[in-house]
């Protein structure tokens, strides 16, 4: 995809399945084909409040911190805390909106697995 090109990037459930270098790739190639001002919307898994997320890590850990194997299909997912990933996208992006998901718990059980969602710009004044 040619630099400059895009007004919008998803990131829909999918990184979370990278490893670091991996993650770090996808953010500098999405950083490089939005245009200023571009935005990039991200949902993805968030440790924060997520019962399941710290069960998963204790019982079947990743080989990188914060992630774990998923007990059905085998791959190693990684889960970012909600300070993480505003640090990690604030590094390139200009963060506007977060949300974070609710009704994780009911009567101290997990219900659903927790997640976020943030809206980032590309700075429409920087230079890459």
């Amino acid at each position: 995809i040619a630099d400059e090109s895009q007004r919008l990037a998803l990131d829909m459930m999918s990184s979370h399945f990278l490893r670091k270098d991996e993650r770090i790739q996808l953010r500098e190639d999405i950083h490089r084909v939005l245009k200023p001002g571009g935005f990039l919307f991200m949902k993805t898994f968030v440790s924060d409040g997520d019962i399941h997320t710290k069960r998963l890590i204790a019982e079947q850990p990743g080989e990188e911190e914060n992630s774990y194997i998923h007990p059905v299909i085998g791959v190693q997912e990684y889960v970012y805390s909600e300070d993480e990933l505003y640090a990690f996208l604030s590094e390139r992006f200009i963060v506007h909106k977060t949300y974070l998901s609710h009704k994780h718990v009911l009567r101290g059980k997990a219900r659903k697995r927790r997640t976020i969602a943030m809206y980032v710009e590309k700075d429409p004044y920087a230079k890459n």
